[in-house]
């Protein structure tokens, strides 16, 4: 038969069929592909939505990291002014302290006819004694002073666990 002026036999068709079914395997193969890197493709949008949602939790928590280090920083550099106050008014008050105790061991000349600044007559010095400890004490608290191991004070019995005592007194020596 004729088509349009060609002549169209059984052995072109047959040269043709093996060329027209590698095209529609090839078309076939491509459709395949296609879906194939379209699946590929909607797996590495999420992919790449779930690394744009850590990278922006990661990016909040560092924004919030940051803040908290700025905040200790200033809260510490506030202590440290704090404390340099602290240190200052210590030290001026060390200054006082050692001022007074000059001026207390110094003779201040207004006492008559001694020489010493508590009154004292030549030769002699006011000196503190301090003794303490833990056992006997017997201060005349009761009356009878009844031997045993507590005394009695005002109805209260002090017990031998609590008879630690502190005593000071002032003593004047000649130097």
């Amino acid at each position: 038969r004729r088509v349009h002026g060609a002549n169209y036999n059984e052995d072109c068709i047959k040269r043709l069929m093996p060329l027209v079914v590698a095209l529609l395997e090839g078309l076939d193969q491509s459709v395949v592909d296609s879906h194939e890197r379209d699946v590929e493709i909607e797996l590495l949008k999420e992919d790449n939505e779930q690394l744009m949602t850590q990278y922006e939790r990661e990016k909040q928590l560092r924004k919030q990291s940051d803040q908290k280090m700025i905040h200790g920083e200033d809260h510490y550099e506030q202590e440290k002014v704090d404390l340099q106050g602290t240190i200052t008014e210590l030290q001026s008050g060390t200054r006082q302290l050692e001022a007074k105790l000059k001026n207390y061991g110094e003779p201040s000349g207004h006492h008559g006819d001694t020489d010493s600044p508590l009154g004292l007559p030549p030769g002699f010095v006011n000196s503190l004694v301090v003794s303490g400890g833990e056992g006997y004490i017997d201060f005349r608290l009761t009356a009878g002073g009844s031997g045993d191991d507590s005394l009695a004070t005002g109805g209260t019995r002090i017990e031998r666990s609590d008879r630690s005592h502190l005593i000071v007194w002032q003593v004047t020596t000649k130097t």
